[in-house]
């Protein structure tokens, strides 16, 4: 079975887009990723797995965003939202501590992201790896996002 970084990237070049594939100590979460990466945090992204008890979702927002799980209820019709606390689904679902991406998971994982990262000239995501970071256009992103099902609507709160 191929891992999800591969999943995803095999997915890049199978669209044909161009990406470029970063290097790096092991990070757990975004706002870090941002730092070590040199990337301003609106173009990279922070990637949350959340349930609802019956249904797994991921939600993705720029970094400096914050996300308004009430719009994500309300978009797909789930339960109230929470973190998964069982130690082992990301194990489960062939992930590594602080290795969660925007996409790439099973397919009935429902996927959802913030469509300004689409906006960007670059977007840095998670492939699935905590020491790599993939970097692509915001179309790219845009493409890649489609590809694994997401959908785009505006789920990220004002920091404002």
């Amino acid at each position: 079975m191929a891992s999800i970084y591969d999943t995803i990237v095999s997915a890049a070049q199978t669209l044909g887009l161009e990406y470029r594939i970063e290097s790096h100590e092991p990070v757990f979460t975004s706002d870090v990723a941002a730092r070590v990466c040199s990337h301003p945090p609106r173009q990279g992204t922070k990637t949350v797995l959340a349930t609802d008890g019956a249904r797994l979702v991921l939600i993705t927002v720029p970094t400096n965003a914050k996300i308004d799980f009430r719009r994500v209820q309300r978009h797909f019709n789930l339960g109230r939202l929470s973190i998964p606390r069982d130690p082992s689904l990301f194990s489960r679902l062939g992930l590594p501590a602080g290795g969660l991406p925007p996409f790439g998971l099973p397919p009935d994982v429902l996927v959802c992201v913030s469509p300004s990262l689409c906006d960007e000239p670059h977007v840095y995501l998670n492939p699935g790896l905590n020491d790599k970071t993939l970097v692509v256009s915001g179309p790219a992103f845009r493409a890649l996002a489609l590809h694994f099902g997401a959908v785009f609507f505006d789920i990220a709160k004002s920091t404002e």
